[in-house]
């Protein structure tokens, strides 16, 4: 069964601030966490950078970019898949030995079915522990909704949510 915590808000209300405090708390306290944490790249002003931060070994892979490179678009970012597959691969060889699991963010290509989508069904489907997920509340509802809840309900021993309100600091 799985105890599954949504981390909701709106565009930098704090969802990835408030998720990587979660994660070095509970790493602090010998929890085994394994996931994937977006972080924005602040070093280039001309090129928006994302980068999928591996946890616990902080590897970090492009998961999307406002430059020409990419695989999939949506809206000016390209997303590259290889990250997807890369970090999701990581989780599913070691979920066996986590207590939770962190997938930050949930967003439209999840609701399109791709980016983190095929690692949160398999571990919905095979997963028992805790599950945090992120995302916006416009995208993070639908996909409870028309996915988890519909698909999964049987799986789902609890379900909690965490409302931030933006709040100006970021993500």
């Amino acid at each position: 069964m799985i105890n599954l915590t949504l981390i909701v808000g709106e565009k930098a209300s704090g969802k990835t601030t408030f998720a990587k405090n979660y994660v070095q708390k509970q790493i602090a306290i010998g929890k085994k966490i394994f996931g994937v944490i977006s972080e924005f790249d602040f070093s280039n002003p001309s090129e928006k950078s994302y980068y999928a931060i591996q946890i616990p070994s902080k590897e970090r892979f492009l998961l999307c970019s406002t430059n020409n490179v990419g695989e999939t678009k949506f809206e000016d970012w390209k997303f590259f898949y290889e990250t997807y597959e890369i970090c999701s691969k990581y989780i599913l060889e070691n979920f066996a030995n986590a207590e939770a699991i962190i997938i930050d963010e949930i967003g439209q290509l999840e609701l399109e079915g791709k980016g983190w989508h095929p690692l949160v069904s398999n571990l919905l489907q095979n997963y028992n522990g805790e599950l945090i997920l992120t995302g916006r509340s416009s995208r993070l509802a639908p996909y409870f909704k028309f996915f988890v809840e519909s698909s999964f309900a049987n799986k789902l021993a609890s379900v909690s949510q965490i409302h931030l309100e933006k709040d100006g600091d970021g993500e």
